[in-house]
């Protein structure tokens, strides 16, 4: 309808406390207007532990049908952003409390929207409220919205990409088989390099580090499958957990590196 008032419909997510690896001492704040009519702002404390890290996504609608959509759509976005939060300058962006009772961390206005545009209408919605909240702690290095986004879209327009974020995502999460996951970063970057049409290239991981990898999981712990005891987790010393997280980290950023997509 021309001419009708718009409200916007926004997803928070906060991360309190924070550490904050460079600040300046002040208030920072980024902007960020992207195609489809979606906003979004993130916020930094003046200084560590000292207030919350904010992100803020909305968009506007002007009529009730379409707020519960545009709400998906935005929390269809935090969720693309939170696959490459590790690669943009910060932790993790952690969308759920890990707890028996699965319970939602994000916060949105949808409801309260939706019921306002249509008490314009003299119509009336009865539903439970949403309150959602986040909360989780991190570290950053620089405003990580601003290489999130590029990242987004990059891995929008490749399938390689797109798998191997999503395995080292599990691989974060998944603390029965993060091996698993970190073994399939692996394999498709071999497929990515045969796509190419250059087998066995490494794309630039050296071959002591590539074989490091593969000696850790395969032999010295035998972790290449996933346990077969349900609900086992694997044994293995932190300091090898770590380094194959590493050279699994390594693979992910060399394949952007390849692609000269910037990352952090």
């Amino acid at each position: 309808m021309r001419g009708a008032m718009c409200e916007a419909v926004t997803v928070t997510y906060e991360d309190s406390p924070i550490h904050v690896l460079s600040s300046g001492g002040a208030t920072h704040e980024y902007r960020l207007q992207m195609p489809g009519g979606i906003s979004a702002i993130e916020t930094f404390p003046a200084t560590s532990n000292t207030g919350r890290y904010v992100l803020t996504l909305s968009k506007p609608v002007a009529f009730p049908g379409v707020v519960l959509s545009v709400r998906d759509e935005l929390l269809a976005f935090l969720r693309e952003l939170s696959v490459v939060w590790p690669f943009s300058g910060a932790s993790r962006l952690t969308l759920h409390n890990g707890t028996i009772s699965y319970a939602p961390r994000y916060t949105t206005n949808a409801d309260e929207v939706l019921s306002r545009l249509l008490a314009r209408q003299g119509a009336t919605r009865f539903s439970q409220t949403i309150n959602l909240q986040y909360t989780v702690a991190g570290a950053y290095n620089q405003f990580p919205l601003c290489l999130a986004y590029p990242l987004v879209i990059a891995v929008r327009g490749d399938v390689f990409l797109r798998l191997m974020l999503d395995y080292y995502s599990q691989a974060i999460s998944d603390v029965r088989s993060w091996y698993v996951h970190l073994y399939k970063i692996r394999d498709t970057l071999e497929h990515a390099a045969k796509k190419l049409g250059r087998p066995g290239f490494r794309f630039g991981i050296s071959r002591a580090r590539w074989s490091r990898f593969g000696h850790l999981l395969n032999d010295e712990y035998d972790l290449r499958h996933a346990p077969a005891v349900a609900d086992s987790i694997p044994s293995i010393s932190l300091t090898d957990r770590d380094q194959v997280f590493e050279i699994g980290r390594q693979m992910v950023t060399a394949y952007m590196d390849s692609l000269s997509i910037p990352h952090a």
